[in-house]
């Protein structure tokens, strides 16, 4: 058992609130500690506020810093106001990463004084972090709504605060909160510390209106790469046996994940508000001009027009790395998150979600049509080509391109089109093997001769290129019609 933490806290709150009420919340400060001072007895309870700590003439923002790094819990005053002001969702921010630290995710006490019911967390002038307030909504909170008009001395507010009180000398005492592990996920190894994610795995969310949905994978380990037998089975050749040797990867902190690939219409809202122009050919998987299907580089082809009918719901292609990596880098400007692309490790692991088996619903290929996008029956028609096990997976989907993201069924993370639809872009330089693969999930950065690594396969590719641990490598330039990616995010930016 750990030592129990010291009693020193901070009091994260709007000063724009506390004058509106009169001095109110800092008087629940001084409340609140006398009650834990009551429930510890002798070791000094300190509750930091900086109206009351930081002396005239201070530098401020360093005080601020100073006292989150030393203090053990937080107590968030939660309002509009507070939701909206930068300083206090950086303050909540940097102390879970304190938190985190710590080994812990139970340290901060929202304190509801407002209803926030009608906030919303995706409106900039309502919200000036969607992440806090969705951890903040993840946390067991004290609501105080119906006492703010209550006298801060009376008896009712005292026991609220009391109860308040006793949560947190419990929390204090204890070494690390008891957390789930992720569903058929292996647990993280007794060297990390194990983190109950915040918000809770599987959660989804949002931080623009016209950015992608995200869902928080958690933590774990698994093993990367293919098992022996599994390429023989598939008819893998042996020159595009890339998927070795197996390594056991560690995923140590939860992260977000598109749960769909980016869409058209959302590479669309980039494009107009960069201002950008694209160029206009792509390698393209059509008729030519004696009606026979070619790959190759045509003009007048691209995101927009890639050969085939596309709605904004289906997923975009004809982008090349560098257009992923330009997306991923304004959606960080605009929303004030760590927006990247993920790591091959953090791709694989996410497709897997528990499972090995080199597909996430089995080995075998009759569920495909029902779980992704693949070369099915609606493409071989469309080709007008005869039935070959090998190169179409039994079933219609009745897309014989890209299908809407979402048209099949999830995988146990809740993330749709992992496998089939569009290959998507990672964030690893290409290497034909896993020798070297980082072991704690971080992308490769060595190698690749200008190649980065893509996953899942799509909708033109045979069954044996559509599996969790297939992969492959393209030049960073290169957009073709199978090509698209999907989005990650760090769980809390600095």
């Amino acid at each position: 058992m750990a030592d129990r933490l010291e009693p020193t806290g901070f009091w994260s709150y709007s000063t724009i609130d506390d004058r509106a009420a009169g001095n109110r919340l800092s008087r629940l400060r001084v409340r609140l500690a006398d009650e834990l001072q009551l429930l510890v007895g002798r070791t000094k309870v300190q509750i930091f506020q900086d109206i009351a700590a930081i002396p005239h003439g201070a530098e401020w923002e360093q005080a601020i810093n100073a006292a989150i790094g030393a203090s053990s819990f937080m107590i968030p005053i939660v309002t509009p106001g507070f939701l909206q002001s930068e300083w206090c969702c950086r303050e909540v921010l940097q102390f879970r990463k304190r938190e985190i630290e710590l080994g812990r995710s139970d340290l901060i006490f929202p304190f509801l004084y407002i209803d926030t019911g009608d906030v919303g967390p995706d409106r900039d002038d309502e919200c000036f972090s969607p992440e806090v307030f969705h951890l903040l909504r993840s946390r067991q909170h004290a609501d105080f709504c119906d006492l703010r008009y209550h006298d801060v001395e009376g008896p009712d507010v005292s026991r609220r605060l009391g109860a308040l009180a006793k949560s947190v000398r419990g929390a204090l005492g204890r070494s690390q909160p008891v957390v789930k592990p992720a569903p058929e996920a292996d647990p993280p190894p007794a060297s990390t510390p194990a983190l109950a994610a915040s918000p809770a795995p599987g959660t989804v969310i949002r931080d623009v209106p016209n950015g992608p949905e995200l869902v928080l994978v958690p933590a774990g380990t698994f093993t990367m790469g293919v098992p022996p037998g599994e390429e023989d089975r598939e008819g893998v050749p042996q020159q595009f046996r890339w998927s070795s040797p197996q390594k056991r990867v560690t995923i140590a902190q939860p992260f977000w994940l598109g749960r769909y690939p980016v869409t058209r219409g959302q590479f669309a809202a980039f494009i107009a508000d960069e201002g950008l122009t694209m160029p206009d050919e792509a390698y393209t998987y059509e008729p030519d001009a004696k009606g026979e299907w070619t790959y190759d580089l045509r003009k007048k082809r691209g995101w927009r027009n890639p050969g085939f009918e596309q709605t904004d719901d289906h997923p975009v292609v004809c982008v090349s790395h560098a257009d992923a990596e330009a997306y991923v880098k304004w959606l960080s400007r605009i929303t004030r998150q760590t927006y990247r692309l993920p790591s091959e490790a953090e791709w694989e692991y996410a497709c897997r979600a528990g499972t090995t088996t080199a597909r996430f619903w089995g080995d075998g290929r009759e569920e495909a049509v029902r779980c992704a996008k693949v070369a099915d029956r609606s493409l071989m028609a469309r080709m007008k080509a005869s039935f070959d096990p090998e190169r179409y997976f039994d079933g219609d989907s009745g897309h014989p391109f890209t299908a809407p993201v979402g048209s099949v069924r999830p995988n146990p993370f809740g993330l749709y089109d992992m496998l089939g639809n569009v290959w998507e872009w990672t964030a690893d330089c290409w290497n034909d093997h896993l020798k070297d693969i980082p072991l704690d999930g971080s992308a490769t950065t060595t190698g690749g001769s200008g190649l980065r690594a893509l996953r899942g396969g799509s909708w033109y590719n045979r069954p044996r290129n559509v599996r969790a641990g297939n992969r492959d490598g393209y030049s960073t330039g290169y957009r073709d019609t199978y090509t698209g990616f999907r989005v990650a995010r760090t769980l809390f930016s600095p």
